[in-house]
């Protein structure tokens, strides 16, 4: 990978709303045996990602679509949203909505560059497993395809490993961690826009192989849309491809 600048010749200014999506990292939360949340968060890709959509609200002033994405076990809604929300709410949450152990982490960088958490959407893994799920039942896919899509937990390399006992079904076949990625990437764009960039760590839950694989998922399955990966290393430099 080479050192990616973040600026494109096709982005609009004069106040006109850019063509392009934000993937703020693919952080983790869980629950230790006492029920107390632990969050491993992608901080260095939020807040590269924070930047550069700091930066397009200068050049457009218009914020980005941004949205930031959670793998989990469990339901995500039962554990790690704040109480009192309504039903709409707890479907499509915002980053402002979550427990006050996550939020806290995050709120120092939304801050730093003056965006709401409550303009930060957030993607959640049961939610991406499940619409996987749908589209692997209700689509008739090439055998290449899906073999990226789904396999069987003893064919499962490293990457793609799912843990059995965690899982909802006592199906044989599982959803692959790459289908699950195509499915944040899709999640993360509006309707009208074309264009998304990915800023994520290379942790054990996030690889940078995964992550490819995701993109070619997404040109496997038809969806028009641009995808631009952006490694975010620990020192907070970025790497583009």
């Amino acid at each position: 990978m080479k050192v990616e600048d973040n600026q494109s010749s096709k982005e609009q200014s004069n106040g006109r709303e850019v063509n392009i999506s934000i993937f703020a990292g693919n952080s983790r939360v869980s629950l230790d045996e006492t029920n107390r949340i632990l969050v491993e968060p992608q901080l260095m890709a939020f807040d590269a990602a924070l930047k550069r959509a700091s930066d397009l609200r200068m050049q457009v002033n218009s914020l980005p679509y941004i949205s930031i994405a959670f793998d989990h076990k469990g339901i995500f809604r039962k554990q790690f949203l704040k109480s009192g929300l309504t039903n709409s709410q707890k479907r499509h949450p915002k980053l402002s909505q979550l427990t006050h152990e996550i939020v806290t982490l995050f709120e120092p960088y939304a801050l730093k560059y003056a965006i709401a958490l409550s303009d930060i959407t957030v993607i959640h893994e049961d939610s991406a497993r499940m619409h996987a799920s749908y589209i692997i039942e209700t689509g008739n896919h090439p055998q290449e395809l899906l073999h990226w899509m789904q396999a069987s937990v003893e064919s499962l390399d490293e990457d793609d490993k799912v843990d059995v006992e965690d899982s909802t079904t006592h199906n044989t076949n599982r959803v692959t961690c790459a289908l699950v990625t195509s499915e944040y990437f899709a999640s993360s764009v509006k309707n009208s826009t074309r264009s998304l960039e990915v800023f994520f760590e290379n942790d054990p839950w996030s690889r940078v192989s995964v992550y490819v694989r995701g993109v070619k998922l997404m040109e496997g399955l038809g969806r028009d849309i641009k995808v631009k990966l952006l490694l975010v290393s620990k020192q907070g430099r970025v790497f583009g491809r």
